[in-house]
């Protein structure tokens, strides 16, 4: 099971593929293949089969690549002889897994989410999928460059694009880099700010909410983030937001 809209798989399925292999697309009746969606957001859409609808999605999850990842589980499932309804509701139910897009605090001014992502595309994903949820409300990105790739810079050509989504961008100065956040983010100095003390930093972030806007601080690293989580956790509650 695939994404048929993905142009590196299909290059990768060209070079060769000995097994079954079925598309899934998130557009709707997709005549290139049999799986696809029709959608009123990522938390509610219609599982469609050979151009019928076979079953409805209810969840709290946000993000096309959730509905990615639904429809890919569905029609693997569907596969083994797993009834496509039955599949749509069982997933009605599932809770998602530890630090994806898993919300740790939310209130009425300040919503805190915890995500892996831990290259571009799953940052560019992640903050497309709360964009795409809450249009009005402040995005605010707080990015820690951990995994080996980036600390490498493998991805620094196309890092800084992952994050134009964001309202606001704090980037930490990672002690292991040997290249500059602040040169890597020059297309969006305005909105990037780039910091070294990891504590300082959650109660400067936490000053800039405003009570007329609700803010999501997307805590992104896959990494421990030198205690990042718990500082924002700590000072949103003695701070009452």
């Amino acid at each position: 099971m695939y994404n048929k809209e993905d142009q590196n798989i299909e290059t990768v399925f060209a070079k060769g593929c000995w097994t079954d292999v079925q598309g899934f697309s998130l557009k709707e009746n997709n005549p290139d293949c049999a799986w696809s969606v029709r959608q009123q957001s990522a938390k509610n859409f219609h599982v469609l089969f050979d151009g019928d609808i076979r079953g409805e999605v209810r969840w709290q999850h946000i993000g096309q690549h959730n509905v990615q990842n639904a429809l890919a589980a569905i029609a693997a499932a569907y596969h083994v002889g797993i009834d496509i309804e039955h599949a749509c509701n069982a997933l009605t139910s599932f809770q998602g897994v530890k630090r994806r897009l898993e919300t740790l605090f939310s209130s009425k001014n300040v919503t805190l989410i915890d995500d892996f992502a831990h290259h571009p595309t799953a940052i560019e994903k992640t903050l497309d999928g709360i964009r795409a949820q809450y249009p009005e409300d402040k995005i605010i990105a707080v990015f820690d460059p951990h995994s080996n790739t980036m600390k490498q810079g493998e991805h620094s050509m196309v890092l800084a694009e992952a994050f134009k989504t964001a309202d606001s961008i704090w980037a930490y100065q990672h002690p292991e880099l040997d290249w500059s956040i602040t040169d890597i983010f020059t297309s969006l100095k305005d909105k990037t700010t780039t910091f070294t003390n990891v504590a300082s930093a959650a109660s400067e972030i936490l000053s800039t909410l405003e009570s007329e806007q609700h803010s999501h601080i997307v805590v992104l690293s896959n990494g421990s983030f030198s205690g990042m989580r718990q500082f924002f956790l700590d000072k949103i509650s003695s701070s009452k937001l």
